[in-house]
């Protein structure tokens, strides 16, 4: 499998048993063989939706201190692009942690991509690619339910 980029959707299901998502999840990212890489925007973003869960909180921090996805830094600089996306899509709306991973595809030039999020449907990437979202059968799946 290729690398790919993780949004906050599937980090979040990895951990909390109660969403929907979270044993499809468990499978695929079981299964998966290449690396994984984020932002620390979707990893703020992960915290907070585990907040109520301190266990799960901390069973989240151990697993990305012992490397389970690799955090991608962002420079005050890269923000002009992260602005750029976020004006662009506003409509969707795209928040801080989609368009660090937008930047984050354009700067791997790689927009392969672990998430629930269908606003990775309408991205692009500047050169026009889409996402491929390598969970994109597990949310149909899901849905048809």
């Amino acid at each position: 499998m290729p690398d790919a980029i993780i949004d906050t959707g599937p980090i979040k299901a990895l951990f909390d048993e109660s969403d929907k998502y979270s044993k499809s999840i468990r499978t695929f990212l079981k299964d998966y063989v290449g690396r994984l890489f984020t932002t620390l925007p979707v990893l703020t973003e992960v915290s907070y939706l585990l907040d109520d869960n301190k266990a799960l909180q901390l069973g989240f921090v151990e697993w990305v201190s012992a490397g389970g996805v690799t955090i991608t830094p962002i420079s005050n600089e890269d923000f002009q692009s992260i602005h750029r996306y976020m004006k662009k899509y506003r409509d969707t709306p795209m928040d801080l942690a989609d368009a660090s991973l937008v930047f984050l595809a354009e700067k791997l030039r790689d927009p392969t991509i672990v998430t629930l999020d269908t606003d990775f449907d309408v991205y692009r990437l500047p050169s026009g690619k889409k996402f491929n979202n390598l969970t994109r059968d597990l949310i149909k799946n899901k849905r048809r339910r």
